[in-house]
């Protein structure tokens, strides 16, 4: 048996050492593609919890200022309106949906008065959208009894069915 000489040995221990490595690499990679997925996931709930914060806001005071009468205006708005800013990305409000929306852009579909937000990382998600967008629209709950277009309250509805992780 012959010993194996040290250069042959170095270049096995380098090739081991590169496997090593670009496992672990591989590994960490997915690992922050996960949490950059989770990220976008939280920003966009948290996106919507915001802008039906501040619908129920314009609502109270409405109510407050006894201009129940003008709540329905606000199933017509566009919902970003009911942010202190713009979500990033946010391209603004177009005739109709557009064509092409790039990841990670929101936008207001005035035509259908529906806010759509196209996800950047969708590894995880599973979306009943063809165009691959998220939907919602503004809502009115008619008052329970009544007759004529009184409307109770407002809400933002999610017209995209999802199931993200």
């Amino acid at each position: 048996m012959s010993d194996p000489t040290p250069r042959s040995r170095s270049i096995l221990e380098f090739s081991v050492i590169l496997a090593v490595v670009g496992v672990l690499g591989s590994a960490l990679l997915d690992g922050v593609h996960y949490t950059q997925e989770q990220t976008e996931k939280l920003v966009v709930e948290s996106t919507i919890r915001n802008i039906s914060t501040g619908l129920l806001s314009a609502m109270v005071e409405r109510m407050f200022r006894g201009q129940d009468g003008q709540i329905r205006e606000l199933v017509d708005s566009n919902p970003v309106t009911w942010l202190d800013r713009p979500p990033a990305g946010y391209l603004g409000e177009f005739p109709s949906a557009p064509a092409n929306v790039p990841p990670g852009a929101w936008f207001f579909d005035r035509a259908n008065k529906e806010l759509g937000y196209r996800p950047n990382i969708d590894r995880h998600l599973k979306l009943e959208a063809t165009d691959g967008t998220f939907r919602w629209r503004i809502e009115a709950t008619p008052v329970s009894g009544g007759a004529g277009s009184k409307v109770e309250s407002v809400k933002i509805v999610a017209l995209t069915r999802y199931q993200w992780f």
